[in-house]
């Protein structure tokens, strides 16, 4: 969504536009703890920032289960991508 001028997204620093509709798959509580943990590709170790600022192919492993493998942008999961809830299997 286009943000109004001199506005920031609540999710993140952009002040342009923005990908978020106010809550992101994975997101359902706000908590200091990390909720995912990523893995750049080729790296079996995840990444001590999570997807902050990271551009490239990685794979997030949520707490609850659900799983995203796909490209991030500015550390926002975008373009392609697969993301994969663990209660039913389902993909988006």
């Amino acid at each position: 969504f286009w943000l109004k001028p001199g506005s920031n997204c609540p999710s993140c620093p952009r002040t342009a536009f923005c990908s978020h509709t106010g809550s992101n798959m994975g997101d359902e509580e706000e908590e200091k703890e990390p909720k995912y943990e990523l893995y750049v590709k080729g790296s079996e170790q995840p990444r001590e920032e999570g997807s902050q600022n990271f551009t490239g192919m990685g794979r997030a492993a949520y707490l609850n289960g659900d799983g995203y493998n796909g490209t991030y942008v500015e550390g926002l999961r975008t373009g392609q991508g697969v993301y994969t809830f663990k209660k039913f299997g389902d993909t988006y």
